[in-house]
């Protein structure tokens, strides 16, 4: 996995966000090659667990869903708390992607590499839980917690 250095401009030129990036870390390329794998992007700016899985299967990379647990190797579709209450498509406006690799020398059981595009470089997952719900809750995306919506395993 690694920390595309090209966030900033695809952000600016056509509106990268969390799921262009989180894909184009997981895959090791530039965002704006990942963007060729998105359909229709340009027209929602957003991609759900369906045009994830669309992109990744264009790239020509394995996976399967593993519902709400977070992948060892993959992409974590995270639902930011305290929508429970609210329409399925209002919750979805406080969605976020992350990617993930295991930890040092890819042990499964080390502490996960998270790639987090609010982030200046890759994190450990426990960086990631320590500050990004906090920031979340502060953005008024939530109430400080989280869970995973849908995790998506990758084999390469």
């Amino acid at each position: 996995m690694i920390y595309p250095n090209d966030i900033k401009v695809a952000s600016d030129e056509w509106g990268a966000n969390c799921g262009p990036c989180s894909l184009a870390a997981l895959l090791e390329c530039p965002v704006a090659w990942a963007r060729f794998l998105i359909a229709d992007f340009d027209k929602r700016k957003y991609m759900n667990p369906s045009h994830m899985k669309e992109a990744l299967s264009r790239a020509g990379v394995e996976h399967h869903s593993l519902g709400r647990q977070l992948p060892a190797y993959g992409l974590a579709f995270v639902q930011w708390g305290g929508h429970g209450g609210r329409p399925h498509f209002v919750q979805y406006q406080f969605t976020h992607w992350i990617a993930i690799e295991p930890g040092p020398g890819n042990v499964i059981d080390s502490l996960p590499t998270v790639f987090e595009v609010n982030a200046p470089y890759l994190v450990s997952f426990d960086e990631w839980e320590r500050q990004m719900p906090d920031i979340a809750k502060r953005g008024g995306l939530g109430d400080g917690t989280y869970f995973v919506r849908t995790g998506i395993e990758v084999s390469f």
